[in-house]
């Protein structure tokens, strides 16, 4: 969802000796608000200008303005101007809805449909907000649930009825390619041969406890051949399959691999990578992924920035296979991507994998990786415990302590690392829960 917003113009035109260190009057709250949405990237501007102007929209809010309080959605979800918190985004939307934001019920549907940060990704919740709102992507994302089958029985004729329906341009630029392909009736691709297919995978995050015994060095090095799976944003139905290599090598002689190569569908990428335990991050991979269909003409290629991998050997009627789960960051939305997963062979053979993938015991989620200021540490509690996180360098130095306030109670909770100060490079987060350590690498870009 692109709400990334550049609010320094704003602040050079209405300075809040200006306009609203006296008042927030509705006309002034339009025209700030105007100007703010007005502009697509945040990056020029400074802490201080986030968080002035975050006073000044959240004056607004509180009068009753209802874009106002969408605004302090976003806000909270992207971190700007205050510290980075899904549920804050939750409460600020769900009070936008109150007072007749449109928009916000999409926001709210948007963020249960992908799981983002610390929302637990629940369709059921999804659709019912996006049946509330009559903004137009909220009927857009409503189609492709239903195109797709997305916690809701699969209905194309119904999907692309929605999208008739629902006269903004994205609708009508997926619309002309679902007709086509409908119309074509290629029933035999990839996509909805496998469609319907489901696979018990965890859904939430690569950031889970790998056996620890499984993966020796040695034996990595050279050529994965096989497919990469993406998978749906519950982790449970496969979409798409596609051809991928994963080439390990090691460029400093020694056991353990350095550099690693990713081909994905004849596209690569290259990068240096940096272990921890089992699992690597990558400092340098970008790839562009093609689209089947796409909502607009200059998307028709995603860009993926691999974070990390995580890796796991299982053996099948006597073949060692490499499970590779891949953790990205999609730039042109600036989301993490949905779950990929590679299951390779050394000796590649045209025989499925898919059956190799297992659900796996998640242990904690971060959001954003790559980050560059808070960082949301989202976690299970089996029984009442006591939770610790701890932040370290590459280099195993200390950096930050969070501790929970109180024994926290059986159920998902999240704190929040500040992570502004940080310098860019890899770190290491660890979460302690009632004395069982896991642990996960986390980039600052």
């Amino acid at each position: 969802m692109k709400n990334h917003l550049l609010i320094g113009l704003a602040l050079v035109l209405f300075s809040p000796t200006d306009a609203f260190a006296q008042s927030t009057n509705p006309q002034k709250c339009e025209e700030i608000l105007k100007i703010v949405e007005s502009y697509p990237d945040i990056s020029k501007i400074t802490q201080q200008q986030s968080e002035e102007i975050f006073e000044q929209v959240k004056s607004c809010a509180l009068e009753g303005n209802a874009d106002a309080a969408c605004l302090m959605g976003i806000f909270y979800k992207d971190g700007i101007g205050c510290t980075l918190s899904f549920d804050e985004a939750r409460e600020w939307f769900s009070y936008a809805h109150i007072l007749g934001s449109e928009k916000a019920a999409y926001s709210l549907g948007y963020l249960y449909l992908k799981g983002m940060g610390s929302i637990e990704q629940d369709y059921g919740k999804a659709i019912e907000w996006f049946e509330k709102s009559n903004y137009g992507m909220a009927k857009h994302w409503l189609a492709k649930c239903y195109y797709y089958g997305l916690g809701i029985v699969e209905n194309k004729e119904k999907a692309m009825e929605i999208l008739r329906n629902n006269p903004i341009y994205n609708s009508r630029t997926l619309l002309t390619q679902w007709e086509e392909h409908e119309r074509s009736n290629n029933n035999n691709s990839t996509q909805t041969a496998i469609s319907n297919s489901t696979i018990p995978v965890n859904s939430q995050t690569l950031a889970h406890r790998l056996p620890k015994s499984t993966i020796h060095s040695d034996s990595l090095i050279g050529e994965w051949q096989g497919s990469l799976y993406e998978m749906d944003w519950a982790g449970e139905k496969l979409l798409k399959v596609r051809s991928a290599v994963l080439r390990l090598s090691n460029e400093a002689d020694g056991i353990q691999p350095d550099h690693a190569v990713i081909s994905i569908e004849h596209k690569e990428t290259e990068s240096s990578i940096i272990w921890h335990n089992n699992s690597f991050t990558l400092p340098n991979a970008n790839i562009s992924v093609e689209q089947d269909f796409t909502d607009h003409p200059t998307e028709k290629e995603l860009e993926y920035e691999i974070v990390s991998i995580s890796l796991e050997e299982k053996n099948k009627d006597g073949n060692d296979f490499l499970i590779a789960r891949l953790e990205t960051w999609i730039s042109n939305w600036s989301e993490p991507g949905p779950p990929l997963v590679m299951v390779l062979h050394k000796n590649f053979t045209k025989e499925s994998g898919s059956d190799l993938l297992e659900e796996d015991k998640v242990s904690f989620t971060v959001y954003p990786n790559p980050f560059a200021s808070d960082i949301l540490v989202t976690y299970e509690v089996e029984k009442p415990s006591p939770v610790e996180i701890t932040l370290y360098d590459h280099y195993g130095r200390l950096k930050s302590v969070v501790t929970a306030e109180k024994e926290q109670q059986k159920g998902r909770h999240t704190l929040t690392i500040p992570g502004q100060s940080l310098i860019p490079g890899v770190y290491i987060i660890q979460v302690k829960i009632a004395g069982k350590k896991y642990s996960k690498q986390v980039l600052k870009k």
